[in-house]
């Protein structure tokens, strides 16, 4: 995980794409791609902690070097737990208001005596066959903590949210920060992009890293979020690929079968 940090401390920007449906074969071929990390939503999808399951043992196979981030559905130190203990690298939480929110984020990834995670770590420790202590010491210290930035509350008590020196970086969520300032899906309003700014402004000010998440993956919407300073940048999805490969593969017959019934 530290190589990310590094990356992003060299100037490097971090790239990254979701896993929105519960196929661990999607997923698998997804964490093969080159991607440095896969965020995985469990807030917006059907995927459970079954399908979780099978997710993260499908992107551990070899070829796979891309992180892990799940995202829950909830700020709720029960649904992290059982993330963590099947192998994730980094939660992510949403719609986080206050720096209580981010105080319980991160002590439902810690154990005791910092935080209140629970001990029973299956895939971080090969089921056993592995020791605690060095888990414990080593891999358990390092999983990310991101907290997104998408209510008004949290734009309004940035300093509260930031305050937190355990968390690991921040996303801003541009769909549901726009409905926070009334334009919901208009993120590039007026209205909506000043916060957006300042926000990405204070973040870079405090040497925080800066996550965004969009399921669009043009070059202008990615080098959009370039321009403004992001450091990690998760676009595009199974079902826009899938998307994106039938058009072509039924444009190019279409074609093909007009360029044979032409003589071309």
């Amino acid at each position: 995980m530290d190589a990310i940090k590094e990356k992003i401390k060299n100037g490097q920007v971090i790239f990254g794409t979701h896993v929105i449906n519960e196929d661990p074969f999607n997923a698998e071929i997804i964490s093969q791609m080159g991607f440095d990390y896969i965020f995985i939503d469990m807030e917006h999808t059907e995927i459970e902690k079954s399908s979780l399951n099978a997710i993260l043992m499908a992107t551990n196979v070899k070829g796979s070097t891309a992180k892990r981030f799940v995202r829950v559905s909830s700020n709720d130190p029960n649904k992290v737990k059982p993330v963590l203990d099947m192998g994730a690298d980094g939660i992510i939480f949403p719609m986080i208001r206050t720096k209580e929110d981010v105080d319980l984020a991160v002590a439902s990834c810690t154990y005791p005596p910092e935080g209140i995670r629970g001990f029973s770590p299956k895939r971080p420790m090969r089921y056993g066959l592995d020791p605690a202590l060095p888990y414990i010491n080593g891999p358990a210290k390092e999983i990310w903590k991101i907290i997104q930035i998408e209510t008004k509350e949290a734009y309004e008590h940035l300093d509260d949210i930031c305050s937190n020196p355990a968390v690991d970086a921040y996303l801003i969520g541009p769909a549901d920060s726009s409905g926070a300032f009334g334009h919901l899906m208009d993120f590039k309003h007026p209205d909506v992009l000043k916060h957006i700014d300042e926000a990405i402004a204070y973040l870079k000010a405090h040497g925080k890293i800066i996550v965004t998440s969009m399921g669009s993956y043009d070059y202008d919407s990615i080098k959009f979020w370039i321009d403004r300073g992001i450091n990690m940048l998760s676009m595009g999805t199974e079902f826009g690929y899938i998307i994106a490969g039938c058009k072509e593969t039924l444009s190019n017959m279409q074609r093909a079968f007009e360029d044979s019934r032409a003589g071309r």
